[in-house]
């Protein structure tokens, strides 16, 4: 789930909420906020890593009472909670002694948007990606970013 938040950008809500249904490799179907549906690439590493996901979660679905629709189950066998979920983080970032800084599935978007602008993604391709309707939408991390909107509309 954290490499998803990254390597694509989601909301917390649209990884948790993710069905095996909306998954067809390389592409996701993410249903975002507003109920509006937008499709997905995947790198070629996360696919990599999806394929042996779901591979794993498949004999885990076939062993326990674990919901076979979500792709992200919870130990109890249901979705996965975004309350559960932040907690998860918070507990790998104490345990990687990252101290000081605030760690939320947010924090991985932002990277995710980060990285796309330093990489020359255009705002335009950036908003569709992260399911915003218009450019003021964008995470405040990404303004810093841009040195020149224009150059990058």
């Amino acid at each position: 789930m954290i490499s998803l938040l990254t390597d694509v950008g989601l909301r917390l809500s649209e990884c948790t909420g993710l069905l095996v249904v909306n998954v067809s490799l390389p592409y996701l179907k993410v249903l975002g906020k507003g109920s509006k549906e937008r499709v997905v690439a995947l790198s070629a590493a996360m696919v990599k890593r999806l394929r042996k996901y779901v591979r794993v979660r498949k004999r885990m679905v076939e062993q326990t009472d674990a919901d076979p629709e979500h792709l992200f189950p919870s130990r109890f066998g249901r979705q996965v909670s975004s309350k559960r979920f932040d907690s998860i983080l918070k507990a790998y970032g104490a345990d990687a002694g990252i101290t000081g800084v605030r760690i939320s599935a947010h924090t991985f978007r932002y990277t995710y948007a980060s990285i796309a602008l330093r990489n020359g993604m255009k705002l335009t391709n950036l908003q569709t990606c992260l399911g915003h309707t218009t450019l003021a939408d964008l995470p405040p991390l990404t303004v810093p970013l841009t040195v020149s909107w224009i150059r990058c509309l």
